[in-house]
């Protein structure tokens, strides 16, 4: 079986797969410039060597809030640990 697995990244597209003729365990991998122009290539060059099957993973950017919600949850778990261990410290001293 010949088989493409091609994903998309910012500026590249990862392309990896086994052409026929390959051992069982034995592939390629290859990166490409994310463009238009790669793209038709790649899609001509599946049509004339006969590739049975390919697979196109788009690239699915992060949402900004995802980030910013992921990279200050620490910092608030740590700011309210640190509250309530002096909250605990203060009613500890009455």
């Amino acid at each position: 079986m010949t088989f493409i697995e091609a994903e998309q990244r910012k500026s590249v597209i990862e392309i990896s797969g086994r052409l026929a003729g390959y051992e069982k365990d034995q592939y390629f991998v290859a990166s490409v410039p994310n463009s238009e122009t790669s793209l038709n290539r790649m899609n001509n060059a599946a049509e004339e060597n006969d590739i049975e099957k390919m697979e196109f993973t788009p690239y699915i950017e992060t949402s900004g809030w995802v980030t910013l919600f992921t990279a200050t949850i620490p910092f608030m778990i740590l700011s309210i640990l640190i509250l309530v261990l002096l909250l605990f410290r203060v009613i500890i001293k009455r």
